[in-house]
Parts: C-alpha cells; sequence; structure tokens
C-alpha cells in the first residue's frame, strides 16, 4: 500500500514540474512583464518605447522597446 502511495506522489509531482512556469524558463523562455507587473503576451499590448522587465530562469533584465512587428490577419 505505501508503495502505491509513493508511486501516486510521485506522478503527482512529476505533474506538477510540468506546471512549474520556472521550468518554462529553464527552456530558454521568459517573462515579459509591464512596469505595472501586467504579463505581456502579444505585441499589441505594448507601445514604442515603453520599458518592460524582462525574467529569466536567472536574473532580470529592464528593456525598452525599439520596434512592434504584428502579425496582418
Amino acid at each position: 500500500m505505501l508503495e502505491q502511495h509513493a508511486a501516486s506522489i510521485g506522478k503527482v509531482k512529476a505533474n506538477l514540474e510540468h506546471l512549474n512556469p520556472l521550468a518554462v524558463l529553464d527552456r530558454g523562455y521568459s517573462i515579459v512583464q509591464k512596469d505595472d507587473g501586467r504579463i505581456v503576451s502579444a505585441a499589441d499590448q505594448i507601445a514604442t518605447g515603453e520599458l518592460l522587465r524582462l525574467t529569466f530562469a536567472s536574473g532580470a533584465a529592464r528593456s525598452r522597446v525599439e520596434h512592434i512587428d504584428i502579425p496582418e490577419d
């Protein structure tokens, strides 16, 4: 019975690790945020000249937008 519970806990742990946003950052992605902390998920949410915070797996940086490419439908 203990082995079954240990296996179940192992599966739950693996599932949680897949959902961990830090694991995504380890794969080379970053989190982009506006000054107010809102997450940026599309280019049309930002403006030229705006300062953004970039969070990486190790550290962070501030960036200023120089150009925006918005795909046309």
